[in-house]
């Protein structure tokens, strides 16, 4: 999220792709690889790995 010149926080969003059900959702300050591993890996462990379809 951009707040005038400065971003100030992100937002993820996990998305079950075929009903559109919002799975988690997190706020954070930083936007790197740890932070995303960190919220997939949640997603994973509370409903399990999922196989993604590229249309």
């Amino acid at each position: 999220m951009k707040v005038g010149s400065k971003y100030i926080c992100y937002l993820w969003i996990a998305i079950e792709p075929e009903s559109h059900q919002i799975l988690a959702q997190n706020i954070t300050q930083e936007r790197n690889m740890f932070v995303a591993e960190r919220f997939l890996s949640g997603v994973v462990r509370d409903y399990g790995k999922h196989v993604s379809r590229i249309y």
